[in-house]
């Protein structure tokens, strides 16, 4: 019986003949309601997500008497016998070696704890999605491990008692709906000694309890527990064509999405790297260090348990959905090779105003509405021109120059040939000189690119904020995903319709994980009087 027609019950009462149609109307309505459609399988996993549970199961790891859960210590091998207790309730499989769910690997009494929820589907099962977080943390803290309070009890409620709950969370979830079909198996991981350089899940990764070849993605979570002005950092979304795509996807199924901050960098800071090594997918969600980070304030009252419930709903929507896929994306060896320098220059690697014309200006002054040249360079169109430093710009193609952002967006959307009257530094003769500008005018003010790790989206590398897309409220760094409400078909319908001279075209564009719809007036460039 659900609950709200338990309420009715208990609120009963005999209602006179009188009323007895508007009961019956009441009654109908409660019926329908009642009736709705039935929750789906993963609904019912993501509500099973509880903040209770979250709470237990970090309040119990981050208390005291763990004494900070130091690799090989008592407490660390109490959090341990903790985590396996908890996963026997669920019911998964040990999945650490010959029966066990503890994998050992050092006389100093480290241990990773590993389980396992199987897949159904007879060709997939032996492939694997790995989902880890690290139990270990400081202890009472060295001169090498802590930041402040040496020798103090440094409980780690967010490093890692979060990312911990959270998994054994996603293993409840997926594993409690007896109806919810996984086709690929699922292998739930702590690691241990992640705090003495990873030692856990490098040593299960050169001695692993399944084949590593068998991996098709590995996600890993650490310090989920303090999520600030809604953003989520995401690292690894390069190593696989579409994970980006995936997450989002997720992410926005949420009743309240999270900012998601993709970060290209890919260090050895955490234990998704062992696998990144192998040449495995990886995901790495984070809610970035803080000020009790590796200090004895990092407590579970501290812990933003909203955030944390959401973060855990996300983890459960994305597994799911990777084990059940047909097929997953192989890695992506480029990966190795970007970075979050490499991204800032990818995404505005626009043609700005600047250097169309070939020449710099006073920014101070630019922000006055002058225009004052700094510095012209070589064979450029303000070279050619014979424009010199110090040069004032004051009208161009017959048009005062009083705002730097509007004379930018008329530098690039200009014909080829524009006048430009100046007036030289100290003196008042004005000439009138002649642009040869390089390159296509831009008719709407942004550019694009293609990039292979998201096939969904074509990624804006600049956008003019006095343009038509900046007035629309394009950004660069924006995913144009649908045009129309069609899907993106790797930039060539963008192209097509973006041709056209007249009428307005919606775009669907994703912005650090959120979808924005954005109506983009068509028009003619400046000076183009085609139709």
């Amino acid at each position: 019986m659900s609950r709200l027609s338990s309420v009715f019950r208990i609120r009963s009462v005999r209602i006179p003949a009188v009323t007895a149609v508007a009961t019956i109307l009441f009654a109908a309505i409660s019926t329908s309601f009642l009736r709705a459609d039935p929750l789906t399988p993963l609904d019912q996993a993501l509500a099973s997500v509880r903040r209770a549970d979250l709470k237990q199961h970090i309040n119990t790891l981050a208390s005291d008497t763990l004494r900070g859960r130091a690799a090989g210590s008592q407490g660390g091998q109490a959090a341990g016998a903790y985590l396996v207790q908890q996963l026997r309730r669920i019911g998964l499989k040990p999945a650490g070696g010959n029966g066990d769910f503890y994998q050992e690997f050092s006389e100093k009494g480290f241990r990773n704890v590993l389980s396992v929820l199987p897949g159904t589907d007879p060709k997939l099962r032996d492939r694997f999605i790995v989902i880890g977080a690290h139990y270990d943390h400081v202890g009472l803290g060295t001169k090498r491990t802590s930041l402040g309070g040496i020798g103090q009890i440094h409980n780690g409620a967010d490093d890692n008692a979060s990312g911990s709950a959270a998994v054994l969370e996603v293993a409840e979830a997926l594993a409690g709906s007896g109806q919810l079909d996984h086709r690929r198996s699922i292998l739930f991981v702590f690691w241990d000694a992640e705090e003495l350089g990873l030692l856990g899940s490098k040593y299960w990764t050169a001695h692993p309890t399944i084949p590593v070849e068998a991996i098709d993605m590995a996600l890993n979570v650490d310090m989920v527990g303090r999520l600030r002005d809604d953003r989520l950092v995401v690292f690894g979304s390069r190593t696989g064509v579409g994970l980006r795509h995936l997450a989002v996807k997720h992410n926005t199924r949420l009743k309240r999405p999270m900012a998601l901050d993709f970060n290209w960098d890919l260090l050895a800071n955490s234990d998704h790297h062992p696998f990144f090594a192998k040449d495995i997918p990886v995901l790495f969600l984070h809610t970035g260090l803080h000020g009790q980070y590796h200090r004895p304030g990092d407590d579970a009252d501290r812990i933003a348990w909203s955030g944390l419930e959401r973060i855990t709903r996300l983890l459960v929507s994305l597994s799911h959905d990777a084990a059940c896929r047909s097929e997953m994306p192989g890695f992506r060896p480029v990966a190795t090779e970007e970075s979050e320098a490499y991204r800032r220059k990818l995404e505005s690697s626009a043609t700005n105003a600047q250097q169309r014309l070939g020449a710099a200006w006073d920014s101070e002054l630019a922000q006055q509405g002058i225009i004052q040249l700094t510095d012209v360079a070589d064979d450029t169109a303000a070279d050619e021109a014979k424009l010199k430093k110090g040069d004032r710009l004051l009208k161009l193609g017959g048009v005062d120059i009083k705002d730097a952002e509007e004379f930018a967006w008329r530098i690039l959307s200009s014909p080829s040939q524009i006048e430009v009257l100046t007036r030289r530094r100290n003196k008042k003769k004005l000439r009138i000189r002649t642009l040869l500008l390089p390159g296509e005018a831009q008719r709407l003010g942004f550019e694009w690119l293609v990039d292979d790790a998201e096939p969904h989206a074509v990624v804006v590398s600049g956008v003019s904020t006095a343009s038509p897309a900046g007035r629309a409220g394009l950004k660069g760094a924006d995913r144009i995903t649908t045009v129309n409400g069609r899907p993106i078909a790797r930039g060539a319908n963008l192209a097509k319709l973006l041709s056209q001279r007249h009428g307005t075209i919606t775009l669907r564009v994703e912005r650090q994980g959120r979808y924005k719809p954005i109506r983009l007036p068509l028009q003619p460039a400046s000076g183009d009087n085609s139709p």
